[in-house]
């Protein structure tokens, strides 16, 4: 099984308020994310998180400890993601910019960021990003179609599985830039 999810900002004490998380501590948060991330995963998941996971070594060293043997972690740079402390180790495969890979049949672009055309998007491939947090206002960038913000505020702090997403998409308007075959039939 594939999870998803973004924006953990592990030892981050600033983004309790910033994100209005419900957490009366730094460590209830982190305790509460770690926990709730791992739970669900078994030997030979994979687990992607799409950025802004630690914000130092020691709870990056923490979370690494928590990861069940056998979870394949790949990890994607967020712009609160230090090179010293986000890097490739006997529990983290991969470090990368942007990924493509496929849940269920469908082809997927994880980034970060969240983004307007992506590969593919004009066959309805799928966006999983991050860096939006609850108290943000994009409104001049509008969400729509085939895009899921993975950010763990919006999933009670757990990851989002690939069934879970290929339902969400499910009741996702096409996107935007979707090639409309039937028009080429007549």
């Amino acid at each position: 099984m594939k999870y998803f999810t973004s924006d953990l900002h592990l030892g981050h004490e600033n983004v309790i308020e910033f994100a209005e998380r419900p957490f009366s501590s730094l460590d209830e948060m982190n305790d509460t994310i770690m926990t709730k991330l791992v739970e669900p995963l078994r030997k030979n998941d994979s687990l992607y998180i799409l950025g802004d996971i630690a914000w130092n070594k020691t709870v990056m060293r923490e979370l690494c400890a928590r990861l069940p043997y056998g979870v394949d972690v790949f990890c994607n740079k967020g712009n609160h993601d230090s090179s010293k402390v986000l890097k490739p180790n006997d529990k983290i495969k991969e470090v990368y910019m942007m990924k493509e890979i496929k849940i269920g049949d469908t082809r997927a672009t994880l980034c970060h960021y969240p983004m307007k055309i992506w590969n593919e998007s004009h066959h309805n491939s799928f966006d999983l990003f991050g860096h939006i947090h609850r108290n943000e206002t994009f409104r001049e960038f509008e969400l729509n179609g085939k895009m899921l913000n993975v950010n763990c505020e919006f999933h009670n702090f757990a990851p989002w599985n690939e069934d879970e997403v290929i339902e969400y998409m499910k009741n996702q308007p096409d996107n935007f830039d979707a090639i409309n075959y039937e028009s080429f039939t007549g």
